[in-house]
């Protein structure tokens, strides 16, 4: 699944001299996170900063619920695919 996170990531901010401040949040953030998740019996899978805040993880759908009340978390949602498609030629 996909576990989206409250923090805006640092495109997100409002100008260049914010941008490095919000994105050590977004870090922060994923990191406290990322633990809670993996106490929770997660396998992580990969992390998004750019463009959205968010971590894949490979989890029980029976903690779904246990995932949605963690603290910072705003979404969870199937994870279909974590990189687009390559080409075939």
């Amino acid at each position: 699944v996909w576990v989206d996170l409250s923090e805006p990531v640092a495109a997100d901010a409002r100008d260049a001299a914010t941008a490095p401040g919000q994105a050590a949040r977004v870090a922060a953030q994923q990191q406290q996170v990322a633990q809670a998740l993996q106490a929770l019996g997660a396998v992580e899978l990969a992390r998004i900063r750019h463009g959205r805040n968010a971590i894949a993880v490979r989890i029980e759908r029976a903690r779904l619920a246990e995932v949605r009340a963690l603290d910072g978390v705003v979404r969870v949602r199937p994870a279909v695919t974590l990189h687009p498609h390559k080409p075939t030629t």
